[in-house]
């Protein structure tokens, strides 16, 4: 006789390594990002939808230590792709995993498999972290989703983690990050609202300031490495040519200088083009390559050297095809050179593009993926920029960055 199999999502493993390490990991944050959290006696028992903005690597951590019940992140299963983090996610904590910028079914039936099992589900809806501080988009398939699940929305706020972990960031700096209760929808709500109401809602109380903590006057080196969001000069109207060194951002062509500070704002130091924020330097950025004509290039748009391809199959391995390669994008496709191979991804064969953790590049090929990983400087956002813009101008759309979304 065959035993009976437990397809549940949760498993009592998942409390009790949840009780073992609660305290000490909440300890551990605070000592090293100055972590604050106080779990709320307003949160409602049983199924709910959490929802927050995404600021910091930690944030689902810091998230969960903000219940003092087991809940389930949905996260990039990018995170599953290393053998032994892969086994150690789902053995003890399961997360939901969700690849990035397409359409997985699979994971909106795990998040309400998860709800109708009695247990909360945690998620952040820009499904990226933000370069700027500022709320990235939202797709309003949250609010589908939402309605879908008929459960309450509890919506926190992360605050002070674009000053402590900025994505393009160098390392974590000494802060404070605040995981606070926005506010709680119930279920009553979210069946009356219609959609469009539930989303501006939704919307609304996860927008928070990125500047109402500065950045701890002990930490340094606090402009490093912008350029991986950065890779535009205003002041000469060139590509690739931004660096970063201590405090200081400059344009190795024109000489163009910024001094970033503790309060997150910069000072003119060499140049015409005085730019106060990181916002606004990538608005700025956003609008040139809007206006930017790829066609009318022939040959390289972007390179970069000491990239490695990897070819990835989800949730089982992620194999190196080229390590420390000669990356060239051009208006037609992408193309690594190593000492001994060369492959070329034509545009064309592309279904989606997306920026994972600080310095990937995820292209999707079919149902084959290829991951770009380079140097510490490297900025994966201007070939993903570049690949959207491209496809926008085809189909004849205007791009708001949603391809960043959920």
């Amino acid at each position: 006789m065959n035993k009976k199999t437990n397809d549940n999502w949760h498993h009592k493993r998942h409390d009790r390594f949840r009780k073992l390490f609660y305290y000490p990991v909440k300890l551990f944050t605070r000592l090293k990002d100055g972590f604050i959290t106080e779990v709320s006696d307003k949160i409602p028992v049983g199924p709910a939808i959490i929802l927050s903005n995404h600021l910091t690597t930690y944030d689902p951590i810091n998230l969960c230590l903000s219940f003092k019940e087991t809940l389930y992140t949905v996260t990039t299963d990018d995170v599953f792709n290393k053998r032994l983090a892969g086994w150690f996610l789902k053995t003890f904590l399961n997360p939901i995993p969700k690849s990035k910028s397409v359409s997985d079914l699979k994971c909106v039936k795990t998040i309400l498999k998860v709800l109708k099992e009695g247990y909360k589900v945690a998620l952040f809806p820009e499904g990226n972290r933000s370069y700027t501080g500022k709320l990235c988009y939202v797709n309003d398939s949250i609010a589908k989703l939402c309605k879908i699940a008929k459960c309450p929305i509890i919506i926190f706020n992360m605050e002070g983690g674009y000053a402590v972990d900025p994505r393009w960031g160098r390392a974590h700096r000494k802060g404070e990050v605040h995981c606070t209760l926005r506010t709680i929808i119930s279920k009553d709500d979210v069946l009356k609202y219609s959609q469009e109401e539930l989303y501006n809602s939704i919307i609304e109380n996860l927008t928070v300031s990125p500047y109402k903590y500065e950045i701890g006057h002990k930490n340094k080196r606090i402009a490093e490495y912008i350029e991986r969001a950065i890779y535009y000069c205003p002041n000469c109207d060139s590509f690739e040519t931004i660096n970063s060194h201590i405090d200081n951002v400059y344009c190795l062509k024109c000489g163009y200088e910024l001094k970033y500070k503790h309060d997150m704002t910069f000072d003119l130091i060499k140049g015409e083009k005085n730019i106060k924020t990181v916002e606004e330097w990538y608005n700025i950025q956003s609008k040139k390559m809007e206006s930017f004509d790829p066609k009318a290039i022939d040959g390289k748009i972007f390179e970069d050297y000491g990239v490695t391809l990897y070819s990835v199959v989800r949730f089982r391995r992620k194999k190196p095809i080229i390590k420390n390669g000669h990356l060239v994008m051009t208006n037609k496709e992408i193309y690594i050179e190593g000492q001994h191979k060369k492959t070329i991804i034509p545009i064309d064969t592309i279904r989606e593009g997306c920026v994972v953790m600080k310095n990937k590049a995820n292209f999707y090929v079919e149902d084959y993926l290829y991951q770009f990983k380079g140097r510490v400087r490297f900025s994966a956002l201007k070939y993903v920029e570049l690949y959207h813009h491209i496809k926008n101008i085809e189909s004849n759309t205007s791009g708001d960055g949603e391809f960043l979304g959920l």
